[in-house]
């Protein structure tokens, strides 16, 4: 399960809808995407700086990781937080947009 990414093989989540919205691809007949809104169980996120795709669990005493923007030298440029198991998050609502240009682009 989950995608080797930024933050290695895990489930991903973002804090922000333009960012989600460049993994969205918009519908033929429509013209319409869809996002799903979750509950995700963070706990104590490891911090991270540096990506990494070897990272399969977050560091012990941690519950999640946590790519950080905002911190010096960073090579994220969203919040992109990750966790590992599969019962950290619950899916809460499908919201239908019309999105802006960007969609699908970073698929």
């Amino acid at each position: 399960y989950g995608d080797f990414g930024w933050l290695g093989a895990g489930i991903y989540f973002g804090s922000e809808f333009a960012t989600a919205e460049q993994y969205a691809t918009k519908g033929k007949a429509r013209g319409t995407a869809c996002m799903l809104l979750a509950r995700v169980a963070l706990g104590k996120p490891q911090v991270q700086t540096k990506q990494d795709g070897s990272i399969s669990a977050p560091k012990a005493g941690c519950d999640s990781v946590h790519g950080d923007p905002t911190k010096k030298n960073s090579e994220f440029d969203d919040h992109e937080y990750c966790v590992y198991t599969q019962t950290q998050h619950q899916m809460s609502y499908l919201v239908e947009f019309r999105p802006s240009a960007k969609a699908g682009t970073a698929l």
